[in-house]
């Protein structure tokens, strides 16, 4: 065998180990004791060139100091992050301690927390990102970076949301709602020609007036043949097959009322028909429906108090706006509302939650669907027990988690409140 230890200077050969004598043994360790004090001296007297030496030295004597150089480095390191890193939590928390919404809202106000641009409503489908541009404010500032925030939005999108002053300018809607038949007087339903179409608003009752519909005046929807109309894949899956035109079905119940215009034509029309909720009511129930763990798993909402919800990045803002519109992520302006008002002036029959029992008269009375005293009864009992009703406290009106919702949906509150009107508008139809 042969060992040996070498450097650019150094060559140190030991050969035939078995066959030295225990008499040349003393010799041996004085040669390496010679050997590995020159190497002392060289390393001691050129510290500039300590990486290229110390490989050449002995490991075990200078392990040590090997390892007092690293522990400095690591010191230095835990020093610099002490300075930096906690001066930087510190201020995040008394950040937060005047910020609405705690540790959430702080970090909601400089970093997006989500992304969720998918459709449907369920574990987060529905709940768009949030970011600070993506609000609009009125006149009635809900607080200073309200405001603060809509003085920024107004100087750097003047052009988008100038609104026109010509009273007589007609609101154009998108080229698919042409499908949907217009709503007055002189163009009554036709059921030989038209097809009812129930726009599901989350949490508005809209599962409520789908079994009413089935249970009680006995009508059948796509969805309740095994069809898909609540998915924008399971609509064109649907408009594949034809169902509209066997007249298989008597109304179609779907959330994505854009995408299912495409089950109708010119000659083939629908006509639209839903119930509205105020849109913080809504809000709150649907965060306690996501706490239900309706889908079988915890949802993003099970891990959080209603007031970490209202400020969190996740959740929905101006939901009826954007569906009707088509413009799921991108940021809302005036325009938009005046779009979404027009849709449902000129598209569809208004119905309220708060004013249920009327509404569903009315949805009857309108599409010729009977009503006898069984089906009014049977009415009654679904209303009175509710699908998917949920328990829950109110919420105070005027509070900072109201507050916030009515500020996450800005526009969703004034579609709301022209729905309201319509509402006592079209009394005029049956009258």
């Amino acid at each position: 065998e042969e060992k040996s230890c070498k450097d650019e200077d150094y060559t140190l050969e030991l050969s035939n180990w078995k066959h030295i004598s225990k008499n040349d043994n003393d010799n041996i360790d004085q040669d390496l004791d010679s050997f590995f004090n020159d190497m002392q001296s060289d390393y001691d007297g050129d510290k500039e060139e300590e990486e290229e030496t110390i490989g050449s030295i002995n490991p075990v004597q200078f392990m040590p100091e090997q390892r007092n150089t690293i522990r400095r480095g690591v010191k230095k390191a835990l020093t610099k992050m002490t300075f930096v890193v906690v001066p930087m939590l510190l201020a995040m928390f008394v950040g937060s301690l005047f910020t609405k919404g705690g540790f959430s809202g702080f970090l909601n106000r400089f970093i997006p927390l989500g992304d969720y641009n998918g459709q449907g409503y369920g574990d987060g489908g529905d709940m768009e990102v949030m970011y600070a541009d993506d609000l609009y404010y009125g006149e009635e500032d809900i607080d200073d970076d309200s405001q603060e925030i809509q003085t920024e939005h107004d100087d750097s999108n003047k052009e988008k949301e100038e609104e026109e002053e010509e009273e007589d300018q007609i609101i154009e809607i998108p080229d698919r709602y042409s499908n949907l038949a217009e709503l007055d007087l002189n163009n009554p339903f036709d059921n030989s020609t038209n097809l009812a179409v129930y726009w599901h608003v989350p949490r508005s009752g809209g599962a409520t007036v789908d079994t009413i519909l089935n249970q009680c005046d006995g009508l059948v929807a796509p969805s309740h043949l095994g069809a898909d109309t609540d998915t924008p894949d399971g609509i064109q899956k649907t408009e594949s097959l034809h169902l509209i035109e066997q007249n298989l079905a008597n109304y179609i119940y779907t959330v994505h009322v854009y995408e299912a215009s495409i089950l109708f034509s010119s000659t083939h029309q629908g006509r639209l028909f839903t119930l509205f909720r105020h849109p913080v009511d809504r809000a709150v129930s649907m965060y306690y429906f996501l706490r239900s763990n309706p889908f079988g798993t915890p949802t993003y909402a099970s891990y959080m108090s209603l007031e970490k919800y209202a400020f969190t990045a996740q959740t929905e803002h101006n939901w009826m706006t954007r569906v009707l519109v088509n413009d799921n992520a991108g940021q809302l302006f005036p325009r938009h509302l005046d779009q979404a008002k027009e849709v449902i002036r000129r598209k569809c029959l208004v119905g309220l939650t708060s004013n249920f029992e009327e509404s569903m008269k009315r949805f009857r009375t309108y599409f010729g669907w009977d009503e006898d005293s069984k089906q009014q009864q049977c009415s009654r009992e679904h209303l009175h027990h509710g699908e998917n009703k949920l328990k829950y406290p109110p919420l105070k009106e005027g509070s900072d988690v109201w507050m916030e919702f009515m500020r996450r949906n800005y526009f969703d509150l004034q579609l709301y409140e022209y729905a309201q009107q319509l509402f006592e508008e079209q009394t005029a139809l049956f009258e």
